[in-house]
């Protein structure tokens, strides 16, 4: 027997108990919907249609029918669309609402929202309609009468996700966020307070946000709005489907919301006027998706999570988020494991702390992965995540991964941004832009400017200024592992030796015109012409400075270069700056390593 005829003969048996002249009421075909769901694994939607007794295509009539009736604008509803939803698409959020008008149900019973159950209205007395239960008249004998609606109270808008019961860290940044959401809202200002949360992937920004939501709920006692915008994602939320979302939970109507982005967002704006509500808008992608789901009620308040810094959302309060301390990360790791298991091992608790670079993310995962293995040493894990090249593979637990997190930061840029920032693996702990240029042969006007979009992505982060005034920039040492692999994945062999020939052509360049200058007459010219180098006008600035801001780099940049085989290059680069030494009015200075003197860096 197939699955429809067992559904047919289910119907048949609910429908057999009816009297002659009664009609199935709404309440008995939820069951026979539910009874053809459990029993014959179709999807619930399907499962409704076949519970009316409709075909695919009297099912879509029944649609347009409906849509008619009620004067709903029409939609463009086929079969084709029908059965691509019964065999497991989702449907938009309009549809979402007409359909479950047709089948007087709600988008949970038709298997497209997890959480769609009234709760208790809120104080201020919110008002939502909900169809009446009515007798219908199933099969092809006539098509569904949809009846007068009664108007029902609201559910209560209580939507965030839970809190993280081990929360712990970032109390400066509590505080400074409540204290700028709550100052704001009991003031007697006219626009709404504003908080945007930012920072690089993995950094907990969402696990903040959430905790400080719940922190102030008492503050907003109508209630709090939650949206997560995906902004990682490709693409992201559509704010116009955040906003029916949002209109839908406030108590309008699928069939009464408007169309156009603009008209909902002022139906949006007037349902919250003179309200108090706290809205989160977790993961926003820029602030264009964000600004149409601003309040404008002064009483509510936005919190905004987001890995881009939202300078141009005006009226807003950054708050950004950096890496934890390492008292932090270590109270966090301790938190998840236990403190008689961090005590055991307090020493390899803070390496595990630091191989993770300080980041959340990961040590949340190095924490799961510690807490499912109790057998494990802490020492030896730490042993394993030592190994660069399989640290990203260890950094995951469940559905929890670091280099997941990172690859959704990277595949939103473009194909130039994507490659300096593979580039970027080469480098040392922190570097000027003339060193990306150098690895791209491009000029450092466009190297700097390529930099500073990897830094409103959250992919690069600023070190500061060195001594001779240029900007350093660095990656995080999780960051660069994941560039690393995707170097080595998406480019020839070949290109990052030629990338680093280039790169050590200009420091061979750049540190013989130090020495020339620093010692006139010596013998050694630039590799190069002085106005050919990148950094000339740098080194002829202050070449002791220049020396000192890059000494690290020339360490590790002549290391990279024995480990690709680039042996003339590593030769040439340590031997440019034999003979070099402090001058006398800086005898505190380090001397710099003469050839065969480099030691090994330690990243």
């Amino acid at each position: 027997m197939s699955d429809n005829d067992r559904a047919g003969r289910i119907r048949y048996q609910h429908l057999s108990q009816l009297e002659p002249n009664d009609e199935p009421q709404v309440p008995l075909l939820h069951r026979i919907a539910r009874d053809i769901a459990e029993h014959c694994g179709h999807s619930l939607f399907k499962a409704h249609r076949l519970a009316w007794g409709w075909t695919v295509t009297e099912a879509v009539d029944a649609f347009h029918q409906m849509c008619r009736r009620e004067h709903v604008k029409p939609r463009g509803l086929v079969a084709r669309s029908w059965m691509d939803w019964e065999a497991g698409a989702r449907p938009n959020w309009d549809y979402q609402d007409l359909l479950s008008r047709l089948f007087h149900t709600s988008p949970v019973q038709l298997g497209w929202a997890a959480d769609y159950t009234p709760a208790e209205p809120p104080p201020s007395g919110r008002t939502r309609a909900r169809p009446r239960t009515s007798a219908l008249t199933g099969g092809t004998r006539g098509v569904l009468e949809l009846v007068r609606s009664d108007v029902d109270r609201a559910p209560a808008l209580l939507h965030l996700p839970p809190d993280t019961r081990d929360f712990t860290g970032w109390a400066e940044q509590v505080d400074e966020v409540v204290r700028l959401i709550t100052a704001a809202a009991a003031s007697s200002g006219t626009a709404p307070p504003i908080v945007s949360l930012s920072g690089q992937a993995g950094v907990g920004k969402t696990t903040l946000a959430i905790h400080v939501a719940h922190r102030i709920g008492d503050e907003f006692p109508d209630g709090q709005l939650y949206a997560n915008l995906r902004g990682a994602d490709t693409p992201g939320q559509d704010p116009a489907e955040v906003l029916a979302g949002f209109l839908r939970e406030l108590g309008v109507a699928g069939t009464d919301i408007p169309e156009g982005i603009d008209e909902r967002a002022r139906m949006y704006r007037a349902h919250l006027a003179g309200q108090r509500v706290l809205v989160v808008l977790d993961n926003a992608a820029d602030e264009a998706q964000v600004r149409p789901l601003l309040p404008g009620s002064p009483g509510c308040a936005v919190l905004v999570t987001s890995r881009s810094r939202m300078a141009a959302l005006a009226g807003s309060a950054a708050v950004p988020l950096g890496l934890m301390s390492p008292g932090q990360a270590a109270g966090l790791l301790t938190a998840i494991i236990g403190t008689t298991r961090a005590q055991a091992e307090p020493d390899a608790l803070a390496e595990i702390t630091q191989l993770c670079g300080h980041l959340p993310l990961a040590l949340r995962i190095a924490g799961a992965r510690l807490v499912s293995r109790p057998a494990w040493k802490i020492a030896w894990f730490a042993a394993r995540l030592r190994d660069e090249s399989r640290r990203l593979d260890l950094l995951r637990a469940g559905d929890l991964e670091v280099r997941a997190s990172f690859a959704l930061s990277y595949q939103s840029r473009d194909e130039t941004e994507k490659l300096a920032f593979r580039m970027l693996g080469l480098l040392g702990a922190d570097f000027p832009a003339w060193n990306l240029a150098a690895l791209l042969g491009t000029d450092v006007d466009d190297a700097e400017q390529l930099l500073e979009q990897l830094v409103d992505a959250v992919l690069v982060d600023i070190a500061g200024v060195d001594a001779t005034g240029l900007i350093r920039y660095r990656l995080h040492e999780l960051l660069r592992d994941f560039a690393m692999e995707c170097l080595a994945e998406a480019e020839l062999p070949d290109l990052p030796q030629q990338s680093l020939a280039r790169l050590a052509d200009e420091y061979t360049g750049a540190v013989r015109l130090a020495s020339a200058l620093v010692h006139p007459g010596a013998p050694d010219n630039p590799a190069k012409p002085e106005d050919q180098l990148l950094a000339a006008d740098v080194v002829r600035g202050d070449p002791w400075d220049w020396f000192m801001a890059e000494r690290a780099n020339l360490i590790a940049l002549v290391t990279q270069l024995h480990t690709r085989w680039l042996p003339c290059a590593a030769s040439a680069t340590p031997t440019a700056t034999r003979g070099v030494s402090p001058r006398p009015s800086t005898c505190s200075r380090p001397r710099l390593p003469s050839s065969g003197q480099i030691p090994t860096p330690v990243r």
